[in-house]
């Protein structure tokens, strides 16, 4: 036997890290992002932070925010900036014509369905407006999407991180 035919086992060795994937936003002016390719039967994480507007309108009820963690830029001129939804929950909406209650919220989808967070569903907003999803993957790219019509008085992003 040649001295180089024969390979040790690999003991104490580690599998090579997979690099982090990078973090997508999702422009709910859009109403959809397509993420990475997800390697099938593999458990993913999935890490959602933000806050948004359905309405190019002053947020009356609730406890709005002031601004978008990620805004959105173009479109319409806005008549406001406030934020009242994230991706699990409502906790402002206008005043006008429009009757909600605060609480679970479903317009944020993956795949076509809400899937509900960590811990959820919510009632109120979890802290910092982040949530944490358990995915499985299809080998298929993961689409992540925002439920509204019409998308274009939509306001704010949501920064997504797939690990």
């Amino acid at each position: 036997m040649r001295l180089g035919a024969y390979l040790a086992p690999s003991v104490g060795r580690q599998a090579p890290q997979q690099a982090p994937l990078p973090a997508i936003y999702l422009d709910t002016t859009v109403g959809q992002v397509i993420g990475p390719v997800l390697v099938a039967g593999k458990t993913y994480t999935v890490t959602v932070t933000g806050t948004v507007s359905d309405w190019n309108l002053p947020l009356a009820k609730g406890n709005p925010l002031p601004d978008a963690a990620y805004p959105t830029t173009g479109g319409s001129a806005r008549k406001s900036t406030q934020t009242g939804l994230d991706a699990d929950t409502l906790f402002a909406w206008p005043s006008s014509g429009i009757s909600h209650t605060a609480g679970h919220w479903t317009q944020f989808r993956i795949d076509g369905v809400h899937v509900e967070p960590e811990g959820g569903p919510y009632t109120s907003p979890a802290s910092g407006h982040s949530y944490t999803y358990k995915i499985t993957g299809k080998g298929a790219p993961v689409v992540f999407g925002w439920r509204d019509a019409p998308l274009n008085d939509n306001y704010g992003k949501l920064h997504i991180v797939v690990s």
